[in-house]
């Protein structure tokens, strides 16, 4: 006689739905400062502090850019195939 067969089902888990809220901070400590510029009909954000290409995109939620604010990220990171940077860690809005 073979034994009973049991079907096992994965719990649901629900999807994570971006937040537009970022946590405020005054100061930057070690964080890499970028800034949310608008180019014609887009933002773009651009690295600020010293050290990095200023003409690279940054990688970056679009639910969150707002023209003119400057944020705090814990790293940026080349793209693989270079040409732009990709925010690693924590984003914080710099006011």
């Amino acid at each position: 006689m073979l034994p009973q067969t049991l079907s096992i089902k994965a719990p649901e888990i629900p999807a994570v739905t971006p937040s537009a809220t970022v946590e405020l901070t005054a100061d930057a400590g070690d964080g890499i400062v970028v800034e949310c510029v608008q180019e014609g009909d887009a933002l773009r954000v651009h690295v600020v502090s010293p050290g990095y290409q200023r003409g690279w995109n940054v990688q970056f939620p679009r639910q969150i850019r707002q023209a003119g604010t400057h944020y705090v990220v814990d790293a940026v990171t080349e793209s693989a195939r270079g040409g732009f940077y990709r925010v690693r860690g924590d984003i914080r809005r710099l006011g």
